[in-house]
């Protein structure tokens, strides 16, 4: 039997309450999107430097839960965010 161990964190009370409350979706997901119109001139490179400023002050975006085999309780796990394309 082969296992692997991953490091992680117990999750918040306020992490715990979103997950019982994925329990009634089906994927057992968690998803935000917005759509946003701009008109007029746009500064692809500004707007690019300005998206990956909040992705690199906000450390909690690239952590996802998750079941390690064995173990009755979801831990958090922060993944090391990639420079945004």
């Amino acid at each position: 039997m082969s296992t692997t161990a991953t490091a992680g964190f117990f999750l918040s009370p306020q992490q715990k309450h979103i997950w019982a409350s994925l329990a009634e979706t089906p994927d057992k997901q968690s998803r935000t999107q917005i759509a946003v119109s701009i008109t007029g001139d746009l500064d692809e490179l500004r707007l690019r430097a300005a998206f990956q400023r909040v992705a690199d002050a906000h450390a909690a975006l690239p952590t996802v839960s998750q079941w390690q085999t064995g173990m009755k309780v979801r831990f958090q796990v922060v993944h090391e965010l990639s420079r945004l394309a």
